[in-house]
């Protein structure tokens, strides 16, 4: 009764600091994707987690993609991979409050890491049952509007499950 206390207490903190509470809980996690990409949205994935030192390493796979999560302390790297496997797109993102904000070497120019909008960012939450990652910024269609405001494009939501493999 007592670790069900504990860990009640620490959900809801986590919960009252952000939607940012990353731990790196190792094994593999089947989900589904929402997104506002009609030909992404509700694809399903299978997320592989792995602590390798001071790193988290999230490998996700889904029917004609791949991406790799890498956390370094307040660092996410971010690599999307083709189906040859060759990288595709490159970015990182630090840790700001509740959010991992996109690096950029002049933000107001809009010239961020990977040609990212300088509005993207990420939030993510772990438990050792769950993975939520979820994608904020703003269609390439309105990247030269100054006045965009960043919403929701993707969230991944992965559930533990140990008896499933990665194809």
């Amino acid at each position: 009764m007592r670790k069900i206390i504990v860990l009640s207490v620490a959900i809801l903190f986590a919960s009252s600091m952000g939607w940012t509470a990353v731990t790196c809980n190792p094994g593999m996690y089947n989900g589904q994707l929402q997104s506002v990409l009609i030909d992404l949205n509700r694809k399903e994935g299978v997320l592989t987690v792995e602590k390798n030192g001071e790193k988290c390493i999230m490998n996700f796979k889904t029917e004609g993609a791949s991406e790799v999560w890498e956390l370094n302390g307040k660092n996410l790297i971010q690599k999307e991979f083709d189906n040859s496997g060759k990288i595709v797109q490159q970015y990182s993102a630090t840790l700001e409050g509740d959010k991992f904000v996109i690096n950029c070497k002049d933000r107001t120019k809009n010239e961020c890491d990977g040609g990212i909008d300088s509005r993207n960012y990420w939030q993510l939450v772990t438990t050792p049952s769950e993975v939520i990652y979820a994608v904020y910024g703003v269609s390439s269609d309105y990247r030269n509007d100054p006045n965009a405001v960043a919403m929701k494009r993707h969230e991944f939501t992965f559930k533990r499950e140990s008896s499933k493999k990665v194809k």
